[in-house]
């Protein structure tokens, strides 16, 4: 009878209806060696394809390769964890096998892999694997339920028309993302050229030509006075709250002075060489211990919580109202600089934000650092120095730690750039601003482009499941005069051959003579 919920012609049925199989992987330990076939796991798969030259091996009997193998027309499902649902169509391999956390789908004959690899990436798959997938700390969706999704099939050439019919819509699709790609690039690299003009002088140079401002020195000399005083009043809080009451001395730590041999040459006359330490204090966080996080209470900022351009809230951990004192120099302010310093080198660039009115008051955790400019006027212009490509190089180089690396107070502290006088420092951050919020306001256009093509990929992949982006079987057959094989009978029909092979005798074995042997 006809399925009311698909077009004519079609058929509606559980994925186990038209599998040949769905399988578990093999269980085994990946292998850096070169004898054994491919062990293809869930973490091979990236961004819709698979590096087989990277994929490790594993040592598997020959009598399992069979029961694991790969072949072209095979799909695999990650079936645990993160990506749970994600799905691959193998189009090509070496031999292989798959891994346990990975189930293989395998479909009945005259079925198109690649037309239900298209349906593994609808909403409709989607919504049903949100639905089904069990376990709270480790997601997982099992064979079982998976044979369950309901699979809309239509005829067989049908499902070859709309094959080649996504192909080509998605084609258009994919060459207008990889543009709007090209823009990003674009947008970054004009970014980039506006912070290395700010600091190093050419983004103001006629602007400098026409005011004749003094040097640098002056504003450089606040900072270090200011800066002294900072500590003063730190070092005079900190011996008040010694427990002891006890006064301990404690001396002035200078900072960092300029390292002349990293500066252009053509630094212009009117500014001065400085150092990170020589305008800010540069705070890490405490360690606080995970097992007196709260829900409720003053947030904590910590590494995850840092993204290139802006703090991102989620997973809060707080630390309990009443036990807030205690930290109060950690206490982060409203257009404070934070670094985080574990992971730091990302595509993206440093994960370096500026505290918001959003972001406040939160509390400084382990591994983040924290900017305190005694000098507020120069705090702008500093955070700006800290976003260049040359920072990046000069932070990216100093790491330390094999398993973890890790941004050092000491490398931050030393970093040695050039400072303008304060007024030229106030036109810089002008026109930076002005020139981002142009950049800001086409990379705005470009992302509501990308959503736009995303949600045309998806209005595609459901008129395709629809039966709406090419004229179905049952239509064509009406308007050639033709009978046709609808979807329902083509799986009776392949039911019935496999019936059929099921009832066949084996062939007999070949009985082998053997040979006498003759004196």
């Amino acid at each position: 009878m006809q399925n009311q919920n698909v077009p004519e012609g079609w058929v509606s049925i559980g994925l186990g209806g038209i599998s040949e199989s769905l399988t578990y992987g093999y269980t085994a330990s990946a292998s850096t060696g070169t004898t054994g076939p491919r062990f293809l796991r869930i973490t091979d798969i990236q961004n819709g394809a698979v590096d087989w030259n990277s994929v490790p091996t594993c040592k598997i009997e020959q009598s399992n390769i069979h029961k694991y193998g790969l072949r072209p027309g095979d799909i695999v499902f990650a079936r645990t964890g993160a990506t749970t649902g994600k799905s691959y169509l193998i189009k090509s391999c070496p031999p292989a096998v798959f891994a346990s956390y990975l189930i293989r789908l395998r479909l009945l004959p005259e079925l198109t892999p690649a037309l239900l690899a298209y349906f593994f990436q609808t909403p409709d798959y989607w919504a049903f694997i949100s639905n089904n997938v069990a376990g709270i700390a480790q997601p997982n969706c099992n064979a079982t339920k998976l044979s369950e999704l309901p699979i809309p099939v239509p005829p067989v050439k049908e499902q070859e028309r709309l094959v080649k019919s996504i192909d080509s819509y998605l084609a258009r699709v994919g060459s207008a993302r990889a543009r709007l790609d090209k823009v990003r690039a674009v947008l970054e690299r004009f970014r980039q050229a506006v912070l290395e003009s700010a600091c190093s002088g050419r983004l103001t140079a006629e602007w400098r030509a026409s005011h004749g401002e003094c040097g640098a020195e002056q504003g450089l000399a606040a900072s270090l006075e200011l800066r002294k005083k900072m500590w003063e009043e730190r070092n005079a809080n900190r011996l008040a709250a010694s427990k002891d009451g006890k006064k301990r001395t404690s001396k002035y730590d200078p900072p960092f002075e300029p390292d002349l041999g990293v500066l252009a040459d053509d630094l212009p006359e009117t500014w001065v060489p400085t150092t990170v330490s020589q305008l800010a204090f540069l705070d890490v966080g405490f360690a606080f211990p995970s097992a007196e996080f709260r829900d409720a209470g003053m947030r904590l900022l910590r590494g995850e919580n840092v993204e290139p351009g802006s703090l991102r809230w989620v997973d809060v951990k707080c630390w309990p109202n009443d036990k807030v004192n205690a930290f109060k120099p950690l206490i982060v302010q409203e257009g404070e600089s934070i670094l985080a310093m574990d992971r730091p080198v990302v595509s993206a660039g440093l994960k370096l934000a500026r505290a918001s009115a959003k972001d406040v008051p939160c509390l400084l955790v382990q591994r983040v650092m924290r900017f305190k400019v005694p000098f507020a006027p120069m705090a702008d212009f500093l955070h700006l120095c800290l976003q260049t490509s040359d920072f990046l190089r000069h932070v990216s180089g100093g790491l330390t730690g094999s398993d973890l690396p890790h941004i050092t107070g000491t490398n931050v502290a030393e970093y040695t750039f050039g400072l303008p006088p304060l007024a030229e420092q106030q036109e810089i951050c002008r026109r930076v601003k002005q020139l981002m919020a142009v950049a800001n306001s086409i990379t705005k256009r470009v992302e509501n482009a990308g959503a736009r093509a995303e949600k045309l990929t998806q209005s595609i992949l459901a008129g395709a499941f629809r039966g709406e982006l090419v004229p179905t079987e049952a239509e064509l057959a009406r308007r050639e005069g033709r009978e046709y094989e609808p979807a329902s009978m083509l799986l009776e029909r392949i039911r019935a051959e496999k019936a059929n092979q099921a009832k066949k005798p084996p062939a007999p074995k070949r009985r082998v003579r053997k040979s006498s042997a003759h004196v």
